[in-house]
């Protein structure tokens, strides 16, 4: 499958708002909440137009595939991504956050001042846990989560 990132449009504001209220997502969320249209709608528009924040959809022959969000926080970019229900158990996400980091290594415009990914991750969303344990992303226990940071070299 041949995948590219791509920056996420106003067109994609449907299908992310789909994905974030799907159940296995909510799930693995650590707001679990049920996001009603109207409040997605706000925060997407909001979030398209905040310079400390970027969203890419990872997408194959135009099919959208899943997304990652980046909120820059001083030298930190604190990673958040979903997959699309149906595709699902085919390790897209370790190749979207691969994608990431290639994007952020090579691009300075889209790092900005961000040294560190860091992610946050249920302590029984074991296949996120695995995917960031595998792209060698340092662990550390928290109350509630796993925190996960990697330096972008």
């Amino acid at each position: 499958m041949n995948t590219l990132l791509r920056k996420a449009t106003i067109q994609d504001m449907d299908t992310l708002y789909h994905w974030r209220n799907d159940e296995t997502s909510r799930k693995a969320s650590l707001n679990s909440d049920y996001i009603p249209y109207e409040t997605h709608k706000k925060w997407y528009q909001d979030a398209l137009n905040n310079q400390d924040i970027q969203i890419f959809i990872m997408e194959s022959d135009s099919t959208p595939l899943g997304q990652v969000r980046l909120n820059y926080w001083y030298d930190e970019l604190v990673i958040s991504y979903s997959i699309s229900p149906q595709f699902r158990g085919r390790h897209l996400g370790q190749e979207m956050l691969q994608l990431t980091e290639e994007l952020l290594n090579h691009d300075p415009d889209a790092r900005k001042d961000g040294r560190y990914l860091i992610a946050y991750v249920k302590k029984d969303n074991l296949a996120s846990q695995h995917i960031f344990e595998k792209l060698k992303y340092k662990k550390e226990e928290q109350d509630k989560w796993f925190k996960y940071i990697k330096k972008i070299t």
